[in-house]
């Protein structure tokens, strides 16, 4: 599996988490507010964008986190 990157950006409380380096993708919301982003010509997800970090994970440590997001790219990739 690929290198799992995260950039998250403050202001907009928006987390961005990557397979390998960022690329275009189509977004698929499975759940409100977590978008999966699907690379359409393999049909792979590349990358998860998590609107709303705070609200959703405001009492969750940042390993929790990392762990909820290798499940949800295992479930869906």
């Amino acid at each position: 599996m690929p290198k799992v990157n995260y950039d998250y950006d403050k202001e907009a409380d928006i987390l961005y988490i990557s397979l390998g380096k960022p690329k275009e993708a189509i977004c698929v919301e499975k759940e409100t507010g977590i978008l999966f982003r699907v690379d359409p010509f393999r049909d792979k997800v590349v990358g998860i964008t998590v609107v709303d970090v705070k609200k959703k994970f405001h009492s969750l440590s940042k390993q929790t986190v990392e762990k909820f997001t290798q499940k949800q790219l295992e479930k869906y990739a």
